[in-house]
């Protein structure tokens, strides 16, 4: 059944690509402009980062804040020179697509395939819960080769990220959990 559904899958998208090609050549070198762009404005920004003193010369003379603010800062230039016209692209995009017949849409619901890998948010959050607790812990500006910076504190630190994760994530679903076995009992 599954080989069935993918190759009724990519029939679908066959003919969606014989009878828009020209939208889709568009969609394509706009993904491919977006992307050139993308690592130019990287090279620019890092060219650029230690003339305006936003990072240190050396290395070792890098914190964990400086890495976060030159992440954050180069997020903020990404977004108003590549996000913002992407945007604007995407919008004429979603203009076009409203502009389809119905019939023709319905054809197209539900073809693009399903994907069954996580998201990474649990990694992401486990990342924020170690920038705060390198931030209480006093050590968001000092250099890596301070020798404050162990190996154990970096471990340890990482530890206690995972587990005040797993608390403030965890609770929740223990208490959904049991509710929905309460309410799973009660209902029989």
């Amino acid at each position: 059944m599954p080989e069935k559904e993918e190759q009724l899958g990519d029939e679908v998208w066959k003919k969606f690509l014989r009878k828009h090609w020209k939208m889709s050549i568009l969609f394509v070198i706009g993904v491919v402009v977006a992307a050139i762009g993308a690592f130019l404005v990287f090279f620019w920004f890092k060219d650029h980062a230690q003339a305006i003193t936003l990072v240190p010369e050396y290395l070792g003379n890098w914190s964990v804040g400086t890495i976060v603010t030159l992440i954050l800062h180069l997020i903020f230039w990404e977004f108003i020179i590549i996000g913002i016209p992407a945007i604007a692209v995407a919008g004429v995009i979603f203009l076009w697509w409203r502009k389809l017949p119905e019939e023709e849409k319905k054809e197209y619901k539900g073809w693009s395939k399903k994907s069954t890998a996580g998201s990474g948010g649990f990694s992401f959050l486990i990342w924020i819960a170690w920038l705060i607790i390198v931030y209480t812990d006093d050590m968001w500006h000092k250099p890596f080769v301070d020798t404050l910076w162990t190996f154990d504190y970096l471990m340890s630190s990482w530890i206690w990220a995972v587990i005040w994760v797993l608390i403030i994530c965890g609770i929740p679903m223990v208490v959904g959990g049991v509710a929905f076995i309460i309410y799973s009992w009660k209902k029989k």
